[in-house]
């Protein structure tokens, strides 16, 4: 019995998401220590299950999750061999760099991130093949003290930073695509170091901040939908002067200057730029003619979510139901909700003008606003969470349908098997299910620890969903 109650003592001290402590600050740091803790556990524990479960494309090892195995894909009518994700590119990249050691491969490897390579280029001697998994552990583990410290800034009440942490760091998708060698634990990380620095006052933070920003941006190229943020903030928040709403545009200067500097860095050393190796290599490219088909079938959705989310939030913002702003304001601040959410929007929105999907899915998974406003109630606009829950849900079951669509081409995709569409469609209309009741019941969940679980579930359920989708 000692040793039993000793054991569970220090798993409680360890894992138990509790609002427990003598101080905010005590209860603060030990709240950021348990969720690292679990971030490390749900990691492996999904990394077990991707490795166990009969996928055809051959995730069954830490190497494979980390360097993504090659596998036959049938594309615009012939077979071609071609990694399962980003990772193998990574790593390629962190072996032999992006140059000319073969020209015609720098062409796609320019495309990616520099960033997250470099990373890995500097661990490697030490963790070999190990080294994307390892490095995105601990991107993972650190994230929660940045993220902890923004949901601090934006919302009054703990128990909804602590819920809207949760929410946010253990969303199944990035929890799907995290244990893969690829860029969203870096993303995060990055992306609420700024945040949490943006509102820390002094020059050196703004340093950090901006630096944190620009290796954002090189990141992935996503990042600049970051700018919207302060973007909003200058055009929306009240009570603040000129200079400060100025002061506000450097970041988006910042974003806009390290995107362009990488583009014309790139043309001078490789002769080419990234946006033309996305264009050339995986035919990414802006498409504003309504009459091709890709526009209707494909951008038109994304283009109608982000009007919507739009939408949503200037209607909150222009809200005059004085009652319901009070109560908002009590609750959170609203401008930087709102900043959050026209983020999210402005993601879809970008998303959507092109003529291909890019990473959707992914992308989806490190956009937090959706994830965010789950554990909030807001009054001057209702729709505004149940649409959230609604895009991630949508997203899924559209992959979902073009997972069975890769079943159904003829000859069928030899790296999709019918066990494979199967199990597919059978964890992926559980996973619907299953957070349809979880959205409805959210509020009833006693314990911080009980959604935590609820999300390692639904991980569970859609992991297997993202080993078919780069």
């Amino acid at each position: 019995m000692p040793i039993k109650a000793t054991l569970s003592r220090l798993l409680a001290r360890a894992f138990s998401l509790g609002d427990d402590g003598s101080t905010p600050g005590e209860r603060k740091r030990r709240f950021v220590i348990r969720l690292a803790a679990w971030m490390v556990v749900v990691r492996v524990v999904l990394a077990v299950w991707v490795i166990v479960y009969p996928d055809s494309r051959a995730f069954n090892s830490i190497e494979a999750l980390s360097i993504a195995p090659p596998v036959e894909l049938y594309i615009d009518g012939a077979f071609t061999s071609m990694p399962a994700n980003d990772s193998f590119f990574y790593w390629l990249i962190a072996i032999h760099g992006a140059g000319s050691w073969d020209p015609e491969l720098s062409w796609r490897l320019v495309n990616f991130s520099q960033v997250f390579p470099a990373v890995l280029f500097v661990v490697k001697p030490a963790f070999s093949t190990w080294s994307p998994f390892v490095v995105n552990t601990a991107f993972s583990a650190a994230t929660p003290l940045f993220l902890v410290s923004f949901l601090e800034r934006v919302f009054k009440d703990q128990s909804t930073v602590r819920r809207t942490a949760i929410a946010v760091l253990f969303n199944p998708i990035f929890l799907a695509y995290s244990i893969f060698g690829l860029t969203e634990p870096l993303h995060l990380l990055l992306l609420f170091a700024a945040l949490s620095a943006h509102y820390k006052s002094g020059i050196a933070w703004r340093v950090v901040e901006n630096a944190c920003l620009v290796v954002l941006v090189l990141n992935r190229f996503i990042g600049v939908i970051l700018a919207v943020f302060y973007l909003y903030k200058a055009l929306f928040t009240r009570g603040v002067s000129l200079k400060q709403r100025v002061l506000w545009f450097v970041p988006v200067a910042v974003m806009g200057a390290s995107y362009v500097g990488w583009e014309w860095a790139c043309f001078l050393v490789f002769g080419h730029t990234p946006s033309e190796a996305r264009s050339y290599w995986w035919h990414h490219g802006f498409n504003l003619d309504p009459a091709t088909p890709a526009f209707f079938v494909v951008q038109f959705p994304f283009l109608l979510v982000g009007v919507l989310l739009g939408v949503l939030v200037l209607l909150s913002a222009f809200s005059r139901n004085e009652g319901a702003r009070n109560l908002e304001a009590a609750e959170f601040d609203r401008v930087e909700m709102q900043a959050c959410v026209a983020m999210g929007a402005a993601f879809f929105l970008l998303i959507g003008l092109f003529n291909e999907p890019i990473s959707v899915f992914r992308y989806t998974g490190t956009s937090f606003p959706l994830f965010a406003v789950l554990f909030v109630r807001v009054p001057t606009s209702k729709w505004l969470p149940v649409a959230s829950f609604g895009v991630v849900i949508g997203v899924i079951v559209a992959h979902v349908v073009t997972a069975l669509g890769m079943f159904a081409t003829s000859p069928p995709v030899p790296s999709f098997t019918p066990l494979d569409a199967g199990l597919s469609l059978a964890l992926a209309a559980s996973f619907v299910v299953a957070s349809c009741a979880f959205y409805v019941k959210r509020f009833h969940v006693k314990t911080d620890n009980g959604v935590m679980l609820v999300h390692l579930l639904l991980a569970i359920l859609l992991a297997p969903l993202a080993l078919y989708f780069p």
